[in-house]
């Protein structure tokens, strides 16, 4: 299990990451696009996906690991437990 600090430096890892605010909250970019985010109300990173079909697919393959909240449900979002 990673904290939050950890999950944070692992984004932050990967090459052509940045960090900024979006919606004034500290988060990842991928080159110019939001990439993610330390949640801070849930024991999760919040992560954007490529569509909500993929989305779908990964929140069917791994339920342990990801899971989604009514908030992110439009948008090709989810939540990885940390």
């Amino acid at each position: 299990m990673l904290s939050k600090a950890q999950a944070r430096k692992t984004m932050l890892g990967v090459e052509g990451t940045s960090e900024g605010p979006y919606f004034g909250r500290p988060s990842v970019f991928y080159g110019e696009a939001f990439g993610g985010r330390v949640h801070d109300k849930e024991e999760a990173v919040a992560l954007r996906v490529a569509s909500i079909e993929m989305r779908d697919v990964m929140l069917e393959a791994e339920p342990k690991l990801f899971y989604i909240t009514d908030h992110y449900r439009p948008w090709p979002m989810l939540l990885a437990r940390l």
